[in-house]
């Protein structure tokens, strides 16, 4: 994991509530791009050398679409950062960019997500046929880049044209944040396909029956953040 330079002050919080954060925080570097009674997202813009002021934040996921605040590429596309006082530097001469997806909601003691199948038969790679033009044996591929009693981060790669999961829903907001863009279907809960590009993020509302599937003809990267 890369260790984010941060500006701290005072002890951590031990306890959060959407009434101890501000809902755009006092940095001109923040932008509110999403907010409910779960998550709130913000985008992070910092100039060569620049920070953000040191304020409360709940626990949160930060999400890298540049390189990190040394200017080095990240060793994961997202890290935890947990409930305190603190500032974010950029200590890189080159623009910083990333998403800070806070956890305003308690923590519900349910698991991430629960995947009912919907269907009689998952779907399994073994029944496809390899003389399809679009089979690839590794067609959905992901690993967990955060995992404690608040959130589980995933990253995935999907590659175009098969769809590699059964129906399924989640109990709180997911968020797809994508690292490489392109077609989407199944990211908004609502039907017909979401063009999406680097850097830009789907809500998926909880309790809504879904799968995700690359209708593009590219390959698709994005980081899924479901709190717990």
């Amino acid at each position: 994991m890369v260790a984010l330079n941060l500006i701290m002050v005072g002890s951590m919080l031990t306890s959060a509530s959407v009434g101890q954060y501000p809902a755009t925080n006092s940095s001109p570097q923040y932008r509110v791009e999403f907010e409910d009674d779960q998550v709130r997202v913000l985008r992070v813009s910092l100039r060569g050398g620049e920070a953000t002021p040191v304020e409360a934040h709940p626990d949160a996921v930060l999400i890298y679409l540049t390189a990190d605040l040394d200017g080095r590429v990240p060793d994961a596309a997202a890290t935890w950062q947990p409930m305190g006082t603190y500032g974010l530097q950029n200590h890189a001469r080159t623009s910083f960019e990333a998403l800070l997806v806070e956890l305003i909601a308690p923590a519900s003691g349910a698991p991430a997500s629960v995947e009912p199948e919907a269907m009689p038969v998952a779907y399994s790679y073994s029944s496809w046929s390899t003389e399809s033009p679009f089979y690839e044996p590794d067609a959905h591929r992901a690993s967990t880049l955060v995992e404690n009693a608040r959130v589980a981060v995933t990253w995935h790669r999907l590659v175009p044209l098969v769809q590699t999961e059964p129906y399924h829903f989640h109990l709180r907001d997911t968020l797809l944040v994508y690292l490489r863009g392109g077609e989407m279907s199944g990211s908004t809960g609502q039907l017909g396909f979401h063009r999406a590009r680097r850097g830009e993020f789907h809500v998926l509302p909880p309790n809504v029956l879904h799968a995700h599937g690359n209708v593009g003809n590219d390959p698709i990267e994005f980081v899924m953040i479901a709190p717990k």
